[in-house]
């Protein structure tokens, strides 16, 4: 009975630290290289934020405003999913993104979370606060008459075409090789499609950094990647092409992250 009695106790307290990791937020750094960067864009810094699912990790999300604080970004990004489908709290989800605004220019795009439920009143929130909201959109940032491109494109959800297909026809009337190209991107597992349109970053979310992770495994399952996911956390490079995907910040059907703590990555970009 001994031994059952610690067996009980360790896994009570191993259950206690994933519910507390669940809440702690990890900071990633990540310096970026690019021949096609503007010199005026030197140590540019993005705040990456994805799949919040309306999640608080507590005191109105104080962890994530206080280190969007510290580190001053000069852009924050949502790559998709800040809602979610099966509890969707369009307040929550607002209280960040109007906080964050305060701090720093706000963009986002919409996941597919966003694609399967009723968004008007998320929509009408984003359009009176200060975020903008990309889709399938691109916005030139300018700094000292030099302009980069941001892109954000509407997840392949919102379409009944292939996910391949629709990325491609986006890609191919708002990409343009000739500049330095940030795309917004929610699904990581398209990196092949964004490499074909001289994307040069490309901030994804989606796989949840595979739920499960392991030691020198990696993740054990994402959406639309199945088990051992190719991309699912980190930084990923083909050519001159990159992709960073975020591990995010909240949960949906599976409602336990296992070490994988959430995530806010900070990518500063250098030439």
């Amino acid at each position: 009975m001994k031994k059952y009695k610690w067996i009980s106790l360790f896994l009570i307290a191993l259950f206690a630290y994933w519910l507390y990791a669940n809440k702690k937020l990890t900071e990633t750094f990540l310096t970026l290289h690019s021949s096609k960067l503007p010199k005026s864009f030197q140590n540019f810094q993005i705040a990456h934020i994805s799949d919040l699912h309306n999640t608080d990790l507590g005191h109105q999300h104080q962890s994530i405003l206080q280190s969007l604080q510290n580190h001053q970004p000069d852009i924050i990004v949502f790559s998709g999913d800040t809602l979610d489908a099966r509890r969707t709290d369009v307040d929550t989800a607002m209280s960040l993104i109007e906080q964050a605004s305060e701090i720093a220019p706000v963009y986002l795009v919409l996941g597919n979370h966003e694609a399967r439920i009723d968004i008007n009143e998320f929509l009408s929130r984003i359009d009176q606060s200060p975020a903008v909201l990309l889709s399938n959109e691109k916005i030139l940032l300018q700094r000292n008459q030099e302009s980069i491109a941001l892109i954000g494109v509407l997840d392949p959800a919102f379409s009944r075409k292939s996910n391949e297909q629709v990325m491609k026809e986006q890609l191919s009337s708002l990409s343009d090789s000739s500049m330095f190209q940030i795309l917004i991107s929610h699904r990581p597992e398209l990196f092949d499609i964004y490499c074909q349109y001289d994307i040069d970053i490309t901030l994804s979310g989606h796989a949840h950094g595979g739920q499960v992770r392991l030691p020198l495994i990696g993740g054990l399952f994402a959406p639309n990647q199945g088990i051992f996911p190719q991309y699912d956390s980190g930084l990923y490079r083909q050519d001159q092409s990159q992709l960073i995907v975020s591990r995010g910040i909240g949960n949906s059907a599976f409602p336990l992250r296992i070490f994988n703590d959430p995530e806010i990555i900070y990518v500063t970009l250098q030439k």
